[in-house]
């Protein structure tokens, strides 16, 4: 699953397992803007790990996939400009 890797209890007990030691995690977010719908909905179907699993059921599709996508997000949030939030764990640790 994209994305999916995102538990930092998991994380950290997993660093721990591999040697690691003082294992911070520190979550930094930020806020994205894009033009039109249709940038996030490429950055999804065609710039993550969902891509794969796209091209495993259906390569063909790909384009209307991310058609679809760029629709459902122009329902839900307008035809203008989108801001998103986005989130990533940083994780420092040492050997």
């Amino acid at each position: 699953m994209p994305f999916g890797y995102s538990d930092p209890d998991r994380i950290r007990g997993e660093v721990q397992q591999a040697g690691f030691e003082n294992v911070d995690i520190t979550v930094v977010e930020k806020v994205t803007q894009a033009p039109s719908p249709r940038e996030p909905a490429l950055g999804l179907c065609q710039g993550t790990p969902l891509r794969a699993e796209i091209e495993a059921r259906a390569p063909e599709r790909l384009e209307d996939v991310t058609a679809q996508v760029t629709e459902a997000l122009t329902a839900r949030f307008g035809a203008s400009a989108v801001e998103n939030r986005m989130s990533a764990l940083v994780v420092t640790a040492w050997r």
